[in-house]
C-alpha cells in the first residue's frame, strides 16, 4: 500500500457522534484540519454534564472537515468531521467512531 497522505484519497467517511445522551457538547477538536490520522486516533472530546468523553476514529485517513465548532451541541448521528480515506483504510461494517470516558484531558 502507497503512503498516500491525502492528496488522491477518492474516498471520504463522515466521523458521526455516537448515542451519548442529551446535552452533548464538544468541548475540543483534538486533531486539526488535513492532518493524516492512524487508527483509534482520539480527534474530539465532548461534555455530557459533567462527565468527559473522547471519540476516537476507528479508520485511517486524513480529517478533512471539522462539521461542529468547539462549543457546539453534538446529537446522535450528528456527522462532526469528514475524513478522506482511500478505500481499504475505511472501515466498512464497523462504527466509524467509538466513545470512551476520558481520564485526562
Amino acid at each position: 500500500m502507497g503512503e498516500s497522505k491525502g492528496g488522491g484519497m477518492p474516498f471520504y467517511y463522515d466521523l458521526k457522534s455516537p448515542d451519548l445522551g442529551p446535552g452533548c457538547i464538544l468541548e475540543k477538536q483534538l486533531i486539526q484540519k488535513r492532518t493524516f490520522i492512524e487508527p483509534n486516533t482520539a480527534v474530539a472530546l465532548v461534555t455530557i454534564g459533567e462527565k468527559k468523553v473522547i471519540l476516537r476514529a476507528v479508520g485511517r485517513g486524513l480529517l478533512a472537515a471539522w462539521h461542529v465548532k468547539a462549543g457546539e451541541p453534538v446529537s446522535m448521528g450528528q456527522t462532526f468531521a469528514r475524513m478522506n480515506a482511500d478505500g481499504e483504510d475505511i472501515p466498512y461494517g464497523r462504527p466509524y467512531v467509538v466513545a470512551e470516558t476520558a481520564t485526562t484531558e
